[in-house]
């Protein structure tokens, strides 16, 4: 059955107050966009805090494993068209009206369960695709199905800073782990990518 309009406006609401409460920076610089898409990036926020929270609350790693199952099922229950709470309502209607990729907000619930089962990256493809779960497909959601970008649209690759001082990546010694993240040491990448932020 679909939802009314009310209902649907009730789970934007919801959406916006989760934002509002947990990220209360964001909320303001989301308020600038227009509304509906205003609306979009809340559900997607929202979608977010719950994974967040999913595994900063659990007691054991079974019960945040379980907890991110459960995300995962209500996900797929919502991209069927059957969402079980406001949240995935306003997401369902959010992904619907953007053609957002039900695998990119499956990425953020694996990127989020990786904090839990991976206390080391090995390399640094390991490495990035933590950091493409965990943050670039979060961007992904916000640009959604945009008419004229295609799915495959290419990025453009950051402008790099030159000059004295500028450091171009880790130096020997340095290591990566989970409790560290923004220190990627002594993995081989390419050119740009600093470990001091």
């Amino acid at each position: 059955m679909a939802a009314s309009n009310t209902e649907l406006e009730l789970a934007y609401a919801d959406c916006r107050n989760i934002t509002r409460r947990e990220a209360k920076n964001f909320y303001y610089a989301v308020v600038t966009l227009p509304p509906d898409k205003r609306k979009a990036i809340y559900a997607a926020y929202a979608f977010c805090r719950h994974c967040d929270d999913a595994v900063d609350d659990g007691d054991s790693p079974e019960d945040k494993l379980s907890a991110l199952a459960e995300l995962q099922a209500n996900l797929d229950q919502a991209y069927l068209g059957r969402p079980g709470t406001p949240e995935f309502l306003a997401l369902s209607d959010t992904a619907d009206r953007y053609a957002i990729p039900q695998e990119y907000f499956s990425e953020i619930i694996r990127g989020v369960e990786s904090d839990l089962v991976k206390t080391r990256y090995q390399n640094f493809d390991e490495l990035r695709e933590y950091c493409y779960r965990v943050a670039s497909v979060v961007g992904l959601v916000c640009l959604g199905g945009r008419p004229g970008m295609p799915p495959d649209f290419p990025v453009p690759a950051p402008k790099r800073r030159s000059g004295p001082g500028v450091r171009r990546g880790p130096g020997p010694g340095d290591a990566v782990d989970q409790h560290h993240p923004r220190r990627a040491r002594g993995l081989e990448h390419g050119p740009g990518l600093s470990a001091s932020g």
